[in-house]
């Protein structure tokens, strides 16, 4: 089974000082898990990093967002 996912990021920098702003936008056909559409997110952010040289970009653990890395609550 494959789903489409779009991930789509701008960057607006400001060259005058270099002030950056952000935007992200996660597409996904209908029916796409929440779960799977910010895995992919996620992905498409560190292929960015890595294809810029950041090879060792680690996962955030966040258990707020029932992150399935997160280690229980002691």
């Amino acid at each position: 089974m494959k789903m489409q996912v779009v991930t789509t990021i701008t960057s607006l920098i400001d060259i005058d000082t270099f002030e950056t702003t952000h935007d992200a936008q996660v597409e996904g056909e209908a029916g796409v898990p929440e779960s799977i559409a910010r895995a992919a997110a996620i992905g498409g952010c560190r292929a960015i990093l890595n294809n810029f040289g950041y090879d060792s970009v680690e996962r955030a653990s966040n258990p707020e967002e029932g992150d399935p890395d997160a280690s229980p609550a002691p």
